[in-house]
């Protein structure tokens, strides 16, 4: 199954989880990280298309200048526009790299949100992100009892976090001939990340705020109905 078609699921589980008050606002924050994955994926698209467009435009420009010196039918004038053009395409992969580390980074944050939602860490709004998680997760599962599987969750935390906010320059250059086997990678890594963190939920969810949920509407359905006393012997 999909990473991402496991978050969609926990989302369709809190949709009808009608009796848990926190249910709302934990659906929000599940659509938030949606919304910023599908997001991820058209951008990681339109930079493929992007650069497909640049590379064309390149060769034709650096064919061009070739053969400029030996083709009087040639101008100057359509060289220079056929830079322009490969030119306009360098910039627009450059803002689309931007726009994908951007985004990537606030799907790392939207899920630090649903963390902390899901099991009522109640931090204030300044401080939801994925910098804290990172940094408090070992803390969080020795407070709250969290048992910290699997395993590998930590290490991906750090790892995919720390790549994605890293400073531009030491990533790989905008330009290559093909882009969807970095950004891929990244999305990648993503992908197994978010499979984790929704094992985590699942080895855990006894400690959330569905979990507890259950539980108070099981006490109140007990306390609802106190168990009949027998009758008197006639």
């Amino acid at each position: 199954m999909p990473a991402i078609t496991s978050t969609e699921i926990l989302l369709a589980h809190v949709r009808n989880c009608t009796d848990t008050p926190a249910a709302p606002t934990l659906e929000r924050r599940i659509s938030a990280w949606l919304a910023y994955y599908h997001s991820l994926q058209f951008i990681r698209e339109r930079y493929h298309q992007t650069n497909t467009a640049y590379v064309q435009a390149m060769t034709h420009y650096l064919q061009m200048r070739e053969r400029l010196p030996r083709d009087p039918r040639l101008s100057p004038t359509a060289a220079q526009h056929a830079w322009e053009e490969a030119h306009a395409l360098h910039r627009t992969l450059q803002e689309k790299q931007t726009s994908f580390y951007t985004f990537a980074a606030g799907l790392l944050d939207s899920i630090a949100d649903t963390f902390q939602c899901y099991f009522a860490l109640a931090w204030p709004r300044s401080d939801i992100t994925h910098a804290r998680l990172t940094r408090d997760f070992h803390a969080l599962c020795l407070e709250h009892r969290l048992l910290p599987a699997p395993a590998a969750l930590p290490t991906l935390m750090r790892e995919l976090h720390a790549y994605i906010v890293a400073a531009p320059a030491s990533r790989a250059p905008v330009i290559d001939e093909r882009p969807e086997e970095r950004l891929m990678s990244l999305t990648t890594a993503i992908d197994v990340y978010i499979a984790a963190m929704m094992q985590f939920f699942t080895r855990n969810v006894e400690h959330s705020v569905l979990g507890r949920g259950r539980a108070d509407h099981r006490q109140a359905m007990g306390s609802s109905h106190p168990p009949a006393h027998p009758s008197p012997s006639t």
